[in-house]
């Protein structure tokens, strides 16, 4: 899980700015990565119905991690702020 974290670029916004980053308390690239492969296999469910065909769902939990980053690529296409650890501040986020 942690080395999905960091690949899929969390790491680099979470923690406090002068320390390491760190990893969250409960495993997210996991979660994530199932709940993209449980969409996935309803979609192809649905349309093996519609179709007769069956369908390969192919998940990438780092893609997913990336996902999770939305709000940072916005900040900087919006503003120009580069979000990086900010300890338990996060500019735009409510608490």
């Amino acid at each position: 899980d942690i080395i999905t974290w960091s690949i899929g670029g969390m790491s680099q916004v979470s923690g406090d700015p002068d320390r390491p980053p760190i990893r969250d308390s409960f495993p997210q690239s996991y979660p994530n990565g199932g709940s993209a492969a449980a969409t996935g296999t309803m979609f192809a469910l649905y349309y093996r119905g519609i179709s007769g065909e069956g369908q390969h769902v192919d998940v990438s939990i780092t893609e997913q991690v990336i996902r999770t980053l939305a709000n940072v690529r916005q900040f900087w296409d919006v503003c120009r702020i580069k979000l990086n650890r900010a300890g338990q501040f996060r500019t735009g986020l409510s608490t």
